[in-house]
């Protein structure tokens, strides 16, 4: 099909001027090149599994860059050597990518790398293409639809790595698994092209291979960058409302997320109640054991409060050592029935520090928001709570 010459086992085109080699050689060299530049420093690393996952995508291009530069050395290093670089380098590639994905998750990469299956998937892909390349080197149809195969399965996983938040992708985990299609359908593309008589113009067939080559490498780029980008906003979004300390929302949040609960209870006619709680003689745990100590205390407080809550419910801190949880569809009794399960449960509470032991308890305001306001069922709340500290602590009022 293409028209190719093999002379003392080296296979050369035929009427490919050299000047033109060099051309499609060096853009694609390029391509990969600025790509791992951009990617390692003009990319935003979120924490350490993100500059890994980075590392990582830019050795996607550099491998990019890599291949093609095999290509452009084959006179130099042999056919059978050149086969084998380019393909050991778009294998890095895969795994690269893979791995740049998982780690972006926080998951091991070790489990992948030595699993029997992958290290059988990559031997096979190896020895099957040094066989089509080396006894069915004039047979690009099949070369490009078994690669095709090949990168469907890679890029299928990699569709589902892309997402680090079951059932919520963000807009750049959406954009990224948009520039996979692109790379598959860019692939079928070059497979089914490769069965038409474009791929007997073999001049014709390396500048159009080129082209799709080069929209995949944008593609892949932009996705990933997109992605990555999207990361960073999403952590500046936490930290705008999560409570640095106790990583629970903070106050801002509460109030945001309330206001739109409240319209929906409203609107559907559900109840929703409130409660208030406070560390009871918290300045005691900072004055006889240290802030450090104190802190650790509202570390585990929270960490209580998050394991007892449904899902459905919004706790934040609400400032100091004073926490808040609306409880959306839930009556007065259910409120007092969770406080009171609260309160137990801060009883059963240690906390170590340098000092000795810390117990604790707290003490619970609750009220039913009828109707759901927020600042008037704040207020209730507040003072239940004011009287359950009246009244000696470590005990549950309504109001």
């Amino acid at each position: 099909m293409l028209d190719l010459i093999k002379v003392d086992g080296v296979i050369y085109l035929m009427e490919l001027p050299p000047l033109f080699v060099v051309i499609v050689v060096a853009l694609n060299v390029v391509l990969g090149i600025l790509g791992a530049v951009y990617m390692y420093f003009g990319t935003p690393r979120v924490n350490g599994s993100s500059s890994k996952s980075v590392s990582c995508f830019a050795i996607c291009f550099l491998m990019i860059a890599a291949t093609f530069s095999m290509l452009g050395v084959r006179p130099y290093i042999g056919y059978l050597t050149s086969v084998i670089l380019v393909h050991l380098g778009l294998v890095v590639f895969m795994f690269a990518l893979i791995a740049g994905l998982l780690l972006r998750q926080g998951k091991s990469i070790s489990t992948v790398l030595c699993d029997w299956r992958v290290i059988v998937a990559v031997v096979s892909y190896l020895f099957i293409q040094i066989y089509l390349l080396t006894y069915l080197y004039d047979r690009i149809d099949i070369r490009n639809i078994f690669v095709f195969v090949f990168n469907t399965t890679v890029y299928g996983c990699c569709l589902r790595l892309t997402c680090r938040v079951e059932e919520r992708r963000s807009s750049g985990e959406l954009l990224m698994n948009n520039s996979l299609y692109l790379c598959l359908f860019c692939g079928l593309l070059l497979a089914v092209m490769s069965l038409t008589p474009i791929a007997e113009d073999v001049a014709s067939f390396i500048v159009v291979n080129t082209f799709i080559f080069a929209v995949s490498i944008f593609a892949l780029f932009g996705g990933l960058h997109a992605m990555l980008f999207d990361d960073q906003a999403e952590l500046y979004r936490e930290a705008s409302i999560t409570d640095p300390l106790t990583q629970i929302y903070n106050r801002r949040y509460f109030y945001d997320r309330v206001k739109a609960v409240v319209s929906q209870a409203n609107r559907h006619d559900y109840k929703i109640s409130l409660l208030i709680c406070d560390i009871d003689n918290f300045k005691s745990v900072n004055d006889d054991y240290g802030h450090d100590a104190g802190d650790k205390v509202l570390v585990a407080f929270a960490n209580m409060l998050e394991r007892e809550k449904r899902n459905e419910d919004i706790l934040a801190r609400f400032g100091g050592e004073e926490f808040v949880m609306l409880l959306p569809n839930t009556e007065l009794a259910g409120a007092i029935e969770l406080a009171e399960r609260l309160r137990q449960s801060t009883e059963k509470l240690l906390v170590t520090a340098a000092g000795g032991d810390i117990h604790i308890t707290a003490s619970f305001g609750v009220t039913f928001c009828n109707p759901p306001t927020v600042d008037d069922s704040i207020t209730k709340a507040d003072t239940a709570l004011y009287l359950a500290k009246k009244q000696g602590r470590n005990q549950v009022v309504a109001s």
